[in-house]
């Protein structure tokens, strides 16, 4: 599944808008460069950020697949970049003191 993760034209448009939105621009185009791009590194805010974006964004591909497989149901990319918005921004708006440090999107 690492291998193959983001060959998916679905899976790669959203991590491409991530990319986009987070201003990513290594090409991460397997889950194993991504983990490996995003792990090293500054520990700043910055770096967290690009960290848990990935998460989010496993997070909700494999939600979405769950979705369609078991209940025949699926959302477009946009409105799952939508989600993943939000959940992004919700993490950070708890855990970050200094909030105008946020500045994506």
């Amino acid at each position: 599944m690492a291998i193959c993760f983001f060959a998916c034209e679905w899976t790669s448009y959203l991590w491409g808008k991530i990319k986009s939105w987070l201003w990513i621009g290594r090409s991460m185009t397997t889950l194993y460069s991504a983990l490996h791009g995003l792990r090293f590194g500054k520990s700043n805010l910055e770096a967290r950020m690009r960290r848990v974006s990935l998460g989010i964004g496993v997070y909700l591909t494999l939600k979405e697949r769950n979705k369609r497989i078991f209940k025949g149901k699926c959302l477009g990319v946009d409105r799952v970049f939508r989600r993943f918005q939000i959940l992004f921004n919700t993490i950070f708006h708890f855990h970050v003191a200094d909030h105008s440090r946020l500045n994506v999107g």
